[in-house]
């Protein structure tokens, strides 16, 4: 796991490494032609357009808006994981027919009871951060409190908070990877991943 100790600006350029390695990764690559696929693959991509979108927004010191996309990466991430895995193909239909899919805990359950994925680490991952991404994204009381001083209204997030978020968000595009690993089925893109992964952030 990514290290939470660092100055934020070495942080921050690890983030911005990532960002391109990931990009770079994925640039090119082919995939089946067919529904499920493309639906998976297309909500793994914006889950990765979050990650990217977080990283420039907080270069420009836009955090709010930054932890306001950590809720929408991981949900396109895991609703990206439970068409590729478990989504029946009337599921499938009625989604792209522009219905919801199931909740997320339902969502999270039927994709840990899959081969590819580790029963409870999504569970733990929304068990976390769930109530505070769900503020952050609509307006609660983290924004607020982020944003007041006792004399002043202005961005007032700490730097902890912020390596936290993009090694959150950092961690679910190593997810992402790996679920498009099996997605095109090369086990050695989901190792380069990984390795790349390590190589920023595990290894400085």
């Amino acid at each position: 796991m990514p290290q939470n100790n660092m100055n934020l600006d070495n942080v921050i350029n690890q983030s911005e490494k990532w960002v391109n390695t990931s990009g770079d990764l994925v640039d090119g690559i082919q995939i089946s032609t067919d529904k499920r696929t493309r639906v998976a693959a297309a909500l793994f991509h914006l889950s990765m357009e979050h990650h990217g979108s977080i990283h420039v927004l907080i270069t420009k010191k836009h955090y709010g808006s930054a932890f306001a996309l950590l809720r929408p990466q991981f949900e396109a991430f895991v609703r990206g994981a439970w068409f590729q895995n478990c989504a029946s193909d009337e599921h499938l239909i009625e989604y792209m027919n522009n219905s919801e899919p199931p909740k997320i805990n339902k969502l999270i359950s039927e994709i840990e009871a899959t081969p590819n994925y580790v029963e409870n680490t999504l569970k733990e991952m929304k068990k976390n951060a769930w109530s505070s991404l769900c503020g952050y994204t609509h307006g609660g009381f983290s924004q607020v409190i982020n944003r007041t001083t006792a004399t002043e209204v202005s961005n007032d997030y700490s730097s902890e908070n912020i390596v936290n978020l993009i090694n959150q968000s950092s961690s679910i595009t190593l997810l992402t990877l790996a679920a498009i690993a099996a997605l095109i089925d090369n086990e050695q893109f989901a190792n380069n991943a990984i390795l790349e992964y390590d190589e920023i952030f595990c290894e400085n």
